[in-house]
C-alpha cells in the first residue's frame, strides 16, 4: 500500500496537482512505518520526493528535513558513494541554494561531483548534471 501512495503522489505531481500529491506523500510514511518500522531497510524513495515537493509548496524547512533524513538513510543503506545517495545530496544542495544558503550548498555539490566522477568517469551525463548544479551555484554567488 505504501508504494501505491508513492506512485499516486508522483502521478499527481506530474500532472500539477501538488496538493493531492502532498496528501499522498503524507499518508505514506505512517503506512510504511507500521509495516516495516521507522527506518526500513532499502531505498527510502518517498523522502526525497517529499523534499522536492515541499519547496514547490513553499515549505523549505520541511523540504530540508525530508532530504536530510533521506540522505542519512541512503548513506546507511546504500553507502556514501551510491548514485542514489549522491542524487539526494544534490537535491539537498539545491534546496539550500534556493534558500540562499550558498555556503552550505557548496560542499554538497562539490562532494556530489566528486562521487559522480569516481563512480562514472568524467564524461558521464550524471557528471554533467553535477557540474551544472555547481556552476549555477557559483553564478548565484557572484
Amino acid at each position: 500500500m505504501a508504494q501505491s501512495l508513492v506512485s499516486l503522489g508522483r502521478w499527481h505531481w506530474r500532472y500539477g496537482d501538488y496538493d493531492a500529491s502532498e496528501q499522498a506523500y503524507r499518508q505514506q510514511p505512517p503506512v510504511r512505518a507500521a509495516a516495516l518500522g521507522p527506518d526500513p531497510p532499502g531505498d527510502p524513495s518517498p523522502l526525497p520526493d517529499a523534499g522536492v515537493l515541499r519547496p514547490t509548496q513553499r515549505d523549505p524547512a520541511a523540504a530540508e528535513a525530508a532530504l536530510r533524513r533521506a540522505a542519512q538513510i541512503r548513506r546507511r543503506e546504500l553507502g556514501p558513494d551510491d548514485p542514489t545517495t549522491a542524487g539526494t545530496l544534490d537535491a539537498l544542495g539545491a534546496a539550500l541554494r534556493d534558500q540562499g544558503r550558498l555556503e552550505e550548498a557548496l560542499p554538497l555539490f562539490e562532494a556530489g561531483l566528486a562521487r559522480q566522477i569516481r563512480r562514472f568517469g568524467a564524461s558521464h551525463p550524471r557528471v554533467a548534471v553535477s557540474l551544472h548544479n555547481l556552476a549555477f551555484l557559483h553564478d548565484r554567488s557572484g
